[in-house]
């Protein structure tokens, strides 16, 4: 028996689904080692955690802020050029992030490694364990966005069926899938920096980089020229851009600094 709830259906699914998530993971915790379970009566709030994790976390709760404002606006130069480039445009977003997922695990995978060997002083396994990642990161991904691109009309299959919005989102994914692999600088170096307590450092790489560049070319180069080509482009030099500019803050040790100057307020806390 099927309940015709339309929306609303959908909507209390994601609700439904997101609390059982929630109490698995709860229950998962509460049976962890005794060392490393979750104790109700062990949380206590204390003044320098708490600055902690807000030092770490509302710089990256703000870089997905910006993402998301500079979607946006992105949108609404994707939405000037007709309903079939937003179905198209739509139906591209779903299957490119196939591609995303990759990139998002490697990046939490390298914050978590670079945390822990970060507090165990073990600095020569940060590097290489960095750069380890990274070359498995684009591996995959290379090898996903091969896939993606010879099968793009097949996966585009599983969200329209409108051969108009097949050929634009064909068209789309010509432009901007082969480009994906460039932005794992961005996932693992970030990743890394993030892993260290440097969370401020990424957030503005990326929020200059990829969603002021963005808005900037939206306004400007698309406003003059008004092309699919144009809109499109702009992820792919945004992503160059955003790779170039995090590789050379690796190469060049900025965030050595900041692991210096940590390591040394960590030596004289103690």
């Amino acid at each position: 028996m099927v309940i015709p709830m339309g929306v609303m259906g959908a909507a209390l699914v994601t609700v439904f689904s997101q609390v059982v998530s929630a109490v698995l993971v709860l229950a998962v915790l509460l049976r962890l080692p005794k060392d490393i379970a979750l104790h109700f009566s062990a949380i206590r709030l204390e003044s320098y955690l708490i600055r902690r994790i807000l030092v770490i976390g509302v710089p990256a709760g703000l870089q997905f802020v910006t993402f998301d404002l500079a979607n946006l606006l992105i949108q609404s130069g994707v939405n000037s050029f007709g309903s079939a480039m937003v179905a198209a445009f739509t139906a591209y977003g779903k299957a490119d992030g196939l591609s995303w997922m990759v990139s998002g695990a490697f990046g939490v995978s390298i914050t978590t490694f670079v945390g822990q060997n970060f507090g165990a002083q073990k600095y020569d396994r940060i590097r290489k364990g960095t750069w380890i990642c990274l070359g498995m990161c684009v591996t995959m991904i290379g090898t996903l966005t091969a896939v993606i691109v010879l099968l793009r009309r097949q996966i585009l299959g599983f969200f329209t069926a409108d051969p108009q919005m097949l050929r634009i989102g064909a068209y789309i994914m010509l432009w901007t899938v082969p480009f994906n692999a460039i932005l794992s600088p961005m996932e693992i170096f970030g990743g890394a920096m993030r892993g260290t307590g440097n969370s401020l450092l990424p957030t503005v790489i990326t929020g200059v980089c990829i969603c002021l560049f963005r808005v900037v070319w939206l306004f400007t180069v698309v406003a003059r020229f008004h092309t699919v080509e144009m809109l499109l482009v702009l992820y792919p030099l945004s992503w160059i851009l955003t790779a170039v500019v995090f590789t050379v803050v690796y190469l060049r040790g900025k965030d050595a600094f900041c692991l210096r100057k940590r390591r040394m307020k960590h030596g004289k806390r103690k």
